[in-house]
C-alpha cells in the first residue's frame, strides 16, 4: 500500500536507517556462524529473506538478530522471544514493530508508543 512507501525502519539503540528500498538489512547470528548480513522485505506479510551466505534457516530454528550498524541486539526486553525495531512515520510519533525471531512463525505487529 502507498501508505508503508513513507516508513522506514530504524534501530531501537542508535537510531540508524534499517531499510535499503525495499528491504530491511539486519545482521544475524545464527547457530555457530557469524553475524551476517540478512535483508528482509521491507512489507509486512512478504515473508522470505535473503543472505549473502548460503544460509539456510529451518523453520522452528531461533535467529538473533542486530542492527547492521552498532551491531547491538534487537531483542526486544518488552516481548521477549521477538525481535523489536522501530518505524518512523511522516506524520506519527514513532511505532514499535515485533517480528518472531523463530524462522517460520509468521508473527509481526506493531505498537503505538
Amino acid at each position: 500500500s502507498a501508505m508503508l512507501a513513507n516508513f522506514n525502519y530504524h534501530c531501537p539503540h542508535c537510531q540508524t536507517q534499517l531499510n535499503k528500498g525495499s528491504q530491511i538489512e539486519f545482521l544475524v547470528g545464527y547457530k555457530d556462524h557469524q553475524k551476517t548480513p540478512l535483508l528482509l522485505s521491507k512489507e509486512p506479510g512478504v515473508y522470505g529473506y535473503r543472505s549473502k551466505h548460503n544460509l539456510v534457516i529451518e523453520n522452528g530454528d531461533k535467529v538473533d538478530f542486530y542492527c547492521h550498524s552498532c551491531e547491538e541486539p534487537l531483542q526486544s526486553l518488552k516481548r521477549p522471544g521477538l525481535v523489536e525495531i522501530q518505524i518512523w512515520t511522516d506524520d506519527a510519533p514513532y511505532l514499535d514493530l515485533f517480528f518472531s525471531a523463530t524462522c517460520g512463525e509468521r508473527l509481526t505487529y506493531v505498537e503505538m508508543e
